[in-house]
């Protein structure tokens, strides 16, 4: 990925995807960048103006997401920069669940079996469709579709 924001979306939208996330060094906490991986209600959510030099990418006024690197999660629903103690190291992966009946949205990590899987769950989570989405303001940062876990 390139200097500035960096946003990948999907073109469809899905209710679960993992994420294997690497970055360097220097995107390490307490001192890193944001590397959000989430779900936007939104799929042209990447449109959304920035200044330059890049301010604060709204991006979470769209949808649900976790800060990887941080620990925090970001939501339309005005949770901002809230702790959620679900922090992550470079490699590890990133499940993320849409349950529609039951209006929440799961972050977890993936472990192997039979560690338990840290997660943090939001919940009131209204929409019909979902996309996936990764946003990130460093260069560096690597990041991987995986299979899923079963």
């Amino acid at each position: 990925m390139g200097t500035g924001w960096n946003v990948i979306v999907a073109t469809h939208p899905v209710d679960e995807f993992a994420v294997r996330m690497t970055w360097p060094a220097s995107c390490s906490a307490p001192f890193s960048p944001v590397i959000a991986i989430g779900f936007t209600r939104d799929p042209n959510c990447w449109k959304i103006p920035v200044n330059h030099p890049p301010r604060s990418f709204p991006c979470h006024r769209t949808g649900w997401f976790v800060n990887a690197n941080k620990g925090t999660v970001s939501t339309c629903d005005g949770r901002e920069n809230e702790p959620c103690g679900l922090v992550l190291k470079s490699g590890d992966v990133l499940r993320a669940t849409f349950d529609f009946t039951g209006e929440t949205i799961t972050f977890a990590q993936q472990l192997a079996p039979p560690c338990e899987r840290p997660h943090v769950t939001l919940e009131n989570v209204r929409s019909n469709a979902l996309y996936p989405v990764f946003v990130s303001c460093d260069s560096g940062i690597l990041v991987e579709f995986v299979e899923l876990e079963r």
